[in-house]
């Protein structure tokens, strides 16, 4: 079921260079749906779980749980919710000029998807600031400034340190979001107009694995997750991840676990 916990702020009396619109946890389903035709905010978001699409002028993304997205004020902004696997998320709507011109200062203006990992911890405490009712409102601004600055530090030193260029960002978030099937090697290189081989060498250079065995990676987190939290079957798990064959997929899931799906799941978790 949809709902939010919003904290909302009132327009600045003095002319200021960084404050919040509205900050919160967005708790989505599939009516979730935002769509602004010309931003006057800069809004980022801290993907917890699920899965969506965000579209930013004309162009469009798939963020996951443990992504961030940004999305640059003065654009046309358009992003929902997938039903089946819906968001949670954090966010901020951010006004008053300084983190656009951070962003733009870092180079970052033309990223919009970023690995989140080893963030949520500096993302929470941002939150948990803005909605301090102990905190007068100039105060939790005065606070979050340099917080939000070091957050774009942080991601401008990530894309830097990972130096990964945007086809092969392009193709990651591509397998991401077609998890419940194995991508053919032809499709992705068609993605970014790159020779399988070629296309193969660049994202194991960039990632540290093929575009194959990523895939089977996430395939196997995702049950091990599945299995965890959930009572579908490992028929039902086998399915939702494009295998037809639960035998086959219940031998992959030990070759790669030392355990079959079953025994994960009772020795882990009792049940």
């Amino acid at each position: 079921m949809y709902r939010e916990e919003l904290t909302h702020f009132t327009y600045p009396m003095k002319k200021t260079p960084f404050y919040f619109e509205l900050t919160g946890m967005s708790y989505c389903d599939g009516s979730y749906e935002i769509n602004r035709a010309c931003s006057p905010f800069t809004v980022i978001e801290y993907v917890v779980s699920g899965c969506g699409t965000v579209e930013i002028d004309g162009q469009t993304y798939n963020p996951r749980g443990g992504q961030i997205y940004v999305l640059r004020s003065m654009t046309a902004q358009h992003y929902f919710s997938d039903a089946r696997d819906p968001w949670v998320k954090m966010f901020f709507n951010i006004g008053g000029g300084l983190t656009e011109r951070l962003l733009e200062e870092y180079g970052l203006l033309g990223n919009v998807i970023f690995d989140g990992e080893g963030i949520f911890e500096d993302f929470k405490k941002i939150l948990d600031i803005s909605q301090d009712k102990t905190l007068a409102q100039d105060e939790i601004f005065d606070l979050c400034a340099p917080l939000i600055h070091k957050l774009i530090i942080s991601l401008a030193n990530r894309t830097e340190r990972n130096g990964i260029d945007a086809d092969m960002l392009k193709i990651r978030e591509h397998l991401s979001w077609n998890y419940h099937r194995i991508v053919p090697n032809k499709e992705i290189a068609a993605l970014v107009f790159l020779s399988e081989d070629r296309c193969i060498k660049r994202f194991k250079a960039a990632f540290n694995k093929t575009p194959y065995e990523y895939q089977i990676e996430q395939k196997i987190e995702g049950a091990k997750q599945f299995l965890r939290d959930t009572n579908m079957t490992v028929g039902e798990i086998s399915e939702y991840f494009g295998y037809s064959d639960q035998h086959y997929f219940s031998n992959l899931f030990r070759s790669r676990t030392g355990k079959c799906p079953r025994d994960y799941r009772t020795e882990k978790f009792g049940r």
